[in-house]
């Protein structure tokens, strides 16, 4: 078998396991099953860039879980404490829902790519791999639509006030909660 062909199942397969290792920043406590999205008792991860500051000093970046929001203000658990951010002030947000499960279809693409190396192992033209592209690029396509299934966009997708319901406190924060209690949950 030719040097380029081993060039590109090594290249095919660093891919894969790029793209499965691929880190979100996300404590794992945050990243839960679709299905246990209506059970869950923690707001969902949220990332949001804002203009609050015009120093460089401080950065216009916050991510922590989504406490509440409510009269037109979010309100973020960081690990440092609870940040309160008008939505006047904020750029962007972006609010993951639940575990990516695109590296489902990446893994089902790749298991499926199984045959067309064996393939190319025993044969050395790379007709064999030509054959399993139509399977790779239809699991790719369907992965990056997968992808962005689990998050909410502000403000190109969603208004604010969708996020609401994937809060901690979705009603709104209770009455004489002491909000400087409130931590972060970090069970798995």
């Amino acid at each position: 078998m030719s040097r380029i062909n081993h060039y590109w199942i090594l290249l095919m397969l660093a891919a894969m396991l790029l793209q499965c290792a691929a880190p979100q920043g996300i404590p794992s406590s945050y990243l839960k099953n679709p299905r246990s999205l209506d059970t869950m008792t923690t707001g969902c991860w949220i990332v949001v860039n804002h203009d609050l500051f015009n120093d460089s000093i401080f950065h216009n970046e916050i991510s922590g879980e989504l406490i509440a929001y409510q009269n037109d203000t979010i309100y973020i658990m960081t690990h440092n404490s609870l940040m309160i951010i008008p939505e006047s002030g904020i750029k962007t947000a972006l609010l993951f829902l639940f575990k990516d499960q695109s590296n489902k279809y990446l893994l089902a693409t790749g298991l499926g790519l199984i045959p067309n190396f064996a393939g190319l192992l025993v044969h050395s033209e790379p007709a064999f791999l030509a054959l399993g592209i139509p399977f790779a690029v239809v699991g790719l396509v369907t992965m990056a639509i997968e992808r962005s299934k689990n998050r909410l966009r502000y403000p190109e997708t969603n208004k604010l006030k969708e996020f609401q319901k994937f809060s901690r406190f979705p009603q709104g924060i209770p009455i004489g909660l002491n909000l400087k209690k409130l931590k972060l949950k970090t069970y798995t």
